[in-house]
């Protein structure tokens, strides 16, 4: 069999998903719900613009381009797979572009998590230092090289092969370095919180605020992120000799094949709802923007009266 450029796809085949019109049903809402949260926010930042609200603000952008552009494409190939049994060249190469742009958004988003919970660990152990260490032109510069790191990462998914297995790697090493740093910085604002209730026997909202939003941090990354890397890394090392997907491979009589393609689509729209919980953890419970999106609803309020 001749395998070129034009006839392998980085997705399985949507016909092996267990439930794959569930799937689908389960993207749409949640690729809904995404764009509303994330374009609230995005908007809310527009209007007043803080460079301390810079990491959120790169944060946003990428889950922006997951519910506007990834999701949208992602949900498009599912229908696409499972109403046309033979597919053409053209549609190959979309699965190609859409896995493409889903990469780039994915590891922006995980980088950029890290990048926000870093900047609020900072305020947290040195209130007094905060500005004078997270400077705009550090955070533009943080901002500037964690989108480099993902766009760049990510181009190594255009080609076939091993490069998907050194991306899937990539990506995993960036999630286990991801939870090491919650867990660490989770750890961190305990201890503080710790001192600050010996030292004035009480603790401040702000530093319990602090522990739950980190312990949600954890639980929230460990169910939606942490699935898509170990998923892609297990799929090319137990099945090393199918690195390359093809249309002429794809087959839903094995069972194992199933179970790959039902685990895979899902761990990707567990990554996608980890979108849509992003606003509600790392801008909603900051007072700060929280305060800044009732200014502005009442504003629209009493300008719509």
């Amino acid at each position: 069999m001749n395998r070129t450029d034009n006839t392998w796809t980085p997705y399985p085949n949507a016909m092996c998903i267990i439930g794959s019109q569930l799937i689908i049903a389960l993207n749409i809402p949640c690729c809904v719900i995404s764009c509303i949260l994330n374009t609230t926010i995005f908007i809310v930042l527009s209007f007043k613009v803080n460079f301390a609200d810079l990491p959120i603000l790169s944060l946003t952008i990428a889950d922006l381009l997951t519910s506007y552009i990834s999701q949208p494409l992602l949900i498009a190939v599912h229908i696409i797979q499972i109403v046309n049994e033979s597919e053409s060249a053209l549609s190959l190469k979309l699965q190609r572009v859409t896995f493409f742009l889903n990469c780039i958004t994915c590891t922006a988003s995980v980088f950029n998590m890290g990048f926000v919970v870093t900047t609020r660990f900072v305020q947290i152990k040195s209130p007094l230092r905060y500005q004078e260490i997270t400077t705009k032109r550090r955070l533009l510069w943080g901002c500037t090289i964690l989108w480099f790191i993902a766009i760049s990462n990510s181009f190594v998914t255009w080609q076939t092969g091993i490069s998907m297995y050194i991306y899937y790697l990539l990506m995993l090493s960036g999630l286990l370095l991801q939870l090491l740093l919650i867990g660490y910085i989770n750890a961190s604002i305990v201890l503080i919180t710790r001192r600050i209730i010996r030292a004035n026997g009480q603790s401040s909202p702000f530093s319990k605020k602090a522990v739950k939003t980190a312990v949600i941090m954890n639980i929230i990354f460990l169910i939606t992120a942490f699935p898509f890397a170990i998923v892609g890394v297990i799929y090319f090392i137990k099945w090393p000799s199918v690195a390359w997907m093809y249309r002429s491979d794809y087959n839903c009589h094995s069972t194992q094949r199933n179970i790959y393609a039902s685990a895979y689509f899902y761990s990707i729209l567990l990554y996608h709802v980890n979108a849509a919980c992003n606003p509600l953890i790392y801008a909603l419970r900051d007072t700060r923007i929280k305060t800044a999106l009732k200014k502005l609803l009442t504003r629209r309020v009493n300008a719509a009266t």
